[in-house]
């Protein structure tokens, strides 16, 4: 990658020789291991202006934050639902359930935990929707 910073361009070589230039309003893809992040592409003018690079993450960085804050609280629900119910949950069920980032994996946890009647049903539950 060569950024030309007088011209504001950034020029990709590809292997093979190949070469793609994005000028000044294009998007520049990324890493398609990031698009499970939700970031697949930044604007040219966010590689050359402070202000457009902010922008630009910092609304990556709160929509990211979200949808954190939104799988935290399913999480949660998930353990208080199972506690409601008498259900005592392991470390190793509790980690699981709080490492989930997924809203419709969590969503049908909560189901399942509203319908446990002991742990053993409810891991049964993570293991059938996780596969």
């Amino acid at each position: 990658m060569i950024a030309h910073a007088e011209r504001h361009e950034l020029e990709v070589v590809q292997r093979g020789g190949g070469a793609v230039t994005y000028r000044p309003g294009a998007e520049v893809p990324l890493l398609p291991a990031l698009d499970k992040h939700g970031l697949k592409t930044v604007p040219v003018s966010a590689l050359f202006d402070d202000r457009q690079v902010s922008r630009v993450l910092d609304g990556w960085v709160s929509a990211r934050g979200e949808a954190r804050g939104e799988a935290r609280g399913r999480a949660q629900a998930v353990l208080g639902v199972l506690a409601a119910r008498g259900v005592v949950v392991d470390a190793a069920t509790r980690a699981c359930v709080l490492d989930c980032e997924t809203i419709a994996v969590l969503d049908r946890w909560l189901a399942g935990a509203a319908t446990a009647t002991d742990l053993d049903a409810f891991v049964a539950t993570l293991q059938r929707v996780s596969a």
